[in-house]
């Protein structure tokens, strides 16, 4: 009977077992059906540059759907790019059929669309006054700019005599606190 079955991969080695796979089925004649969900992900160049890749959504994992009574597993493990089959004790692990169906469904254009968590709420709004109170800024004031969510740090323009000009900075929103008029005064 055909399931789906979880293969491990060699280090980036998920497109050339597929290939492999899909190749081996064709030679013996076999329903291998091979199954590589890929996402697109937004790679660093360097600084503030990025460009976008194609990746397994599980990097060194892909699913294999076949019948093992008509399909050596040691032809699979031998193919090129696996390096085993994934295994509970003895017996290959099955994935079930509703979680390949589950993925198959959010393909959009070739790729795998997952949902996007929603931006974290940052306490601050742009061009808030801001004092920074803890680190190596502390007590020095500035005007809040912008948030980078994946950092968790927000951009300060800082109002600093010693950089003789207000310099955006990037610092970690845990360290400042809304200035308030009392503060001032």
């Amino acid at each position: 009977m055909d399931n789906w079955y979880l293969l491990y991969t060699r280090a980036s080695g998920e497109m050339e077992a597929a290939r492999t796979l899909t190749s081996l089925a064709e030679r013996l004649k076999q329903n291998i059906e091979v199954f590589l969900p890929l996402v697109k992900e937004r790679r660093s160049k360097g600084l503030y540059r990025f460009r976008t890749v194609e990746a397994p959504l599980f990097p060194r994992y892909l699913f294999a759907r076949l019948d093992f009574e008509h399909v050596s597993a040691v032809s699979i493990r031998s193919s090129r790019g696996v390096q085993s089959i994934v295994t509970f004790g003895d017996q290959p692990a099955t994935v079930p059929c509703c979680m390949i169906e589950e993925i198959r469904s959010r393909i959009v254009d070739g790729y795998v669309k997952l949902e996007e968590a929603p931006p974290p709420d940052c306490p601050f709004m742009q061009g808030e006054r801001v004092e920074i109170r803890t680190g190596a800024f502390s007590g020095l004031t500035g005007v809040f700019l912008s948030y980078v969510p994946s950092k968790q740090r927000a951009m300060i323009l800082l109002d600093c005599l010693l950089l003789g000009r207000n310099k955006p900075v990037p610092i970690p929103v845990s360290n400042l606190s809304p200035l308030c008029f009392a503060d001032v005064l």
